[in-house]
């Protein structure tokens, strides 16, 4: 930071150096001499004012990387930095290459994380409309920028500012849609994806920056080729040595800790290398962090060693450093010499706007989302502060240039997640405008089911279930399996359909999506499987499977439950993670879902010529919208003749004491009894049937139900069951004030308590909530 405005210093260091201090009781004077005390002070400063403004702005939706920019605004020269106690003894000129080397430092570990977060093959699995968005995005607002600047300023930082203005960089945009749990929408890809375009021309900017200052053709035809070098043998040689390392690393296994030590070192050279050439040393380290491949093991690795020291002390003090510097008096007092630099921002800010918002509606968006991914491409954030410090730096822009800077990317953090959060709803594209569930399905029609997958048990599970509904040539099943990942160790969430017939990339996926190709190859023309990864944060995993459920018109999603049990019947593993999940599903889905679990005998999953074994399966009927649901697909499994259906219906107990309150309670549930009446007709048909029973339990209230299924939980391989109820029905009465599950309903969730001994499988069935 520069407390003179820009003036040349001499500064004095003793020699040696004092670096620890002979403590405040024997010489309290010399306490801020000694160069560790110092730094610890401006540590302790920058942190705890940065936390303490993140702790009053959060409520107002306002990030902590603004709060870490108001603690540089702050502490330095426009404000605090005024005073002669800061500016001459707390954050003097003599302490400013220590704090300045420890700030350097976090950049640097910043950019390699931020290498390594990314996926640069996801450029190449992006589509045509991304791609237009991304180059209509920068190329549009960089012609009317060039046009402005040569217009009315016509200077080298006129141009290169204009440049970084129209950039969208990946870093903030990913950093943006994370903090507006836009990850996993559509919206955010597009976003994510539109970036990194624009982060390869920052890339190869960052390269040329110091050339185009310097004008020596020398310099290039000898710099230049050192850093292609450089770029080539990291991405051919570096990487693929890794990606091999990756790949005889086995599942479930840590990598080396050496390693990631030597990993670590990497960065660290890849600086020491570009600074010899007279590069910007930040590239070096985000080059050498793409040649990490990104995710686990070994990309999640790095980030769990590096990301919480980095992210929570060096990059603070980076930011605060960077923002000491700008002092936001030099704006007023020479705002003449920048008024068209502020002007031409604003006038790229409205380009960008109008160019993303417009390209994004030619290409099919809906407006409002258009809207807002222009927005989100036009937001500012740490990649741009760093650029700019680098320019600075470089005295390729001057002070008061880098102040007016350093407050429009302040603002532009601020207001743009409000704008976003105020107009953008990311579950309304969930709500169903059609009626998909699969009481509406025709018959012989065929039914699409999105199975989730989160672990190989899972695989077992679905596969069992399939066979029971009997897929038929007149009623095929149209699977579609996805296969959860939680992201660990990335930036960039990956939504991926693997191609029928080709080899799996995902080693991860190998082995799930092996599994569904054999079943339907064992089940040819009743079965169509279609597979699909999805590797996401797990509390934002909801997002896709909402939108694949949404975009392949899914009448029945499959939910593992949250709970393994073990074969003696005790609680093996539970994952709170899978659970919320299971509730945001519950919540947004658009069709009708399905959380299952196994606690025993259900078959396992052959084809269907050598399907042997008998199932008995039982559905509870107490009426309702969940209960209709659960019927039709329980009728339907009644295809197969080796499955036996048993309907047990729960009729509540009548007190002939209380005729006028029991005519008014007819009189109100008398609609639902009669859809209730009409979907059991064909089950009291063809009751006594050798494998259709209809059987009727009249019971006074929950303890009473809980009871008589005490009693036959014992007969049947497989229960399902609907999961919502009226608040009013008597059978329940006693069991819902003491649900431990209550995504599975109160029967659910007493066939998953410990206190019942069940040996079968349960699916607890949700029918379509979201109708408009």
């Amino acid at each position: 930071m520069e407390m003179n405005k820009g003036k040349n210093v001499t500064v004095c260091l003793p020699i040696p150096p004092k670096v620890e201090s002979d403590g405040y009781f024997h010489k309290p004077q010399n306490m801020l001499e000694a160069s560790l005390s110092l730094l610890q002070l401006q540590m302790i400063l920058i942190l705890f004012t940065g936390q303490a403004l993140h702790f009053f702005l959060k409520n107002l939706g306002i990030s902590l990387f603004v709060a870490q920019i108001l603690t540089g605004l702050i502490l330095g020269p426009t404000l605090l930095g005024r005073t002669q106690t800061m500016r001459n003894l707390v954050f003097s000129h003599e302490s400013q290459d220590v704090l300045g080397t420890a700030a350097g430092l976090g950049c640097s570990l910043f950019m390699f994380l931020i290498g390594v977060k990314m996926d640069p093959t996801l450029l190449f699995r992006t589509g045509k409309k991304v791609v237009i968005i991304g180059v209509t995005t920068v190329l549009t607002p960089l012609v009317f920028g060039l046009g402005y600047q040569w217009a009315f300023i016509g200077t080298d930082q006129g141009i290169i500012v204009t440049i970084l203005q129209c950039l969208s960089s990946f870093p903030v945009i990913s950093y943006l849609v994370s903090d507006l749990k836009l990850t996993n929408s559509e919206l955010g890809r597009t976003g994510l994806s539109s970036a990194l375009a624009g982060d390869i021309l920052c890339v190869f900017l960052v390269v040329f920056l110091p050339l185009i200052n310097d004008n020596s053709a020398k310099k290039i035809t000898k710099d230049g080729p050192a850093v292609l070098v450089f770029i080539l043998a990291t991405l051919f040689i570096i990487r693929p040595i890794l990606v091999w390392m990756v790949e005889r690393t086995r599942e479930g296994r840590r990598v080396n800790s050496s390693t990631i030590h030597l990993l670590v070192v990497f960065p660290l050279l890849a600086e020491i290398y570009f600074n010899l050439f007279h590069q910007v040393q930040y590239l070096g380290p985000f080059i050498a962090g793409l040649a990490v491949p990104s995710g686990p093991p070994l990309g999640s690795a790095l980030v769990k060693t590096l990301e919480s020291v980095n992210s929570g002390i060096l990059v603070p003090l980076f930011i605060a450093t960077a923002t000491m510097r700008a002092d936001l008096w030099l704006i007023i007092d020479n705002f003449g010499n920048i008024k068209f630099f502020m002007f031409s921002m604003i006038l790229i800010l409205v380009v960008k706007f109008i160019a993303c918002s417009t390209i994004s509606w030619y290409c099919n968006l809906p407006l409002i989302d258009a809207v807002v991914l222009a927005f989100i491409m036009t937001s500012k954030g740490i990649t741009e502060l760093i650029m700019f410090s680098i320019l600075r730096d470089l005295k390729i822009i001057t002070n008061d240039l880098f102040a007016a800077l350093t407050l429009w990317i302040t603002l532009n953090t601020i207001i743009i997640p409000m704008l976003v959060r105020a107009m953008y709803d990311p579950s309304r594209k969930y709500a169903g405008f059609q009626t998909r569930n699969i009481t509406n399905l025709k018959p012989y029609s065929e039914f699409k089911v999105l199975a989730c997958i989160h672990m190989p048990e899972n695989v077992i599970n679905v596969l069992k279930l399939l066979k029971v509904m009997y897929p038929t040539k007149e009623s095929p099943i149209n699977l579609y399996a996805l296969h959860l990942i939680e992201l660990i160790g990335e930036s960039t969430p990956v939504f991926y359909a693997h191609p029928r017939n080709k080899s799996v990339g995902n080693f991860y996926s190998q082995n799930v999506i092996q599994a569904f190709n054999n079943y339907e190859r064992d089940n040819w023309g009743t079965v169509s499987v279609h597979n699909f990864t999805a590797i996401a944060p797990r509390n934002l995993m909801y997002e896709d499977i909402c939108t694949l459920a949404l975009d392949k018109l899914t009448s029945f999603i499959l939910l593992p439950f949250h709970i393994k049990w073990s074969i003696c019947g005790n609680i093996e593993s539970e994952d709170e993670k899978i659970r919320a999940l299971n509730a945001r599903v519950l919540h947004k889905a658009p069709c009708s879902i399905g959380i299952y679990f196994n606690r025993g005998k259900l078959a396992r999953p052959h084809s269907r010529l050598s399907f042997e074994s008998s199932i008995s399966v039982c559905m509870f009927f107490f009426g309702g919208t969940d209960d209709r649901e659960a019927l039709v697909l329980a009728k339907r499994m009644t295809k197969n003749s080796r499955t036996s259906l048993t309907v047990v219906r729960f009729i509540p107990h009548i007190d002939n004491g209380g005729a006028d309150g029991g005519e008014n309670k007819q009189t109100v549930i008398t609609e639902d009894m009669i859809l209730d009446e009409e979907e059991l007709k064909d089950v009291k048909q063809k009751n006594y049937d050798e494998y259709v029973f209809y059987i009727e339990h009249e019971v006074s209230d929950g303890p009473h139900t809980a009871l008589t299924i005490r009693s036959i939980v014992q007969d049947y391989n497989l229960f399902i069951l609907g999961r919502r109820h009226s608040e009013d029905c008597s059978q329940l009465h006693g069991l819902t004030e003491w649900m431990d599950y209550p995504e599975l309903g109160p029967i659910g969730d007493l066939l998953a308590s410990k206190d019942v001994d069940i040996k079968a499988s349960v699916l607890v069935v949700q029918q379509q909530k979201q109708l408009q």
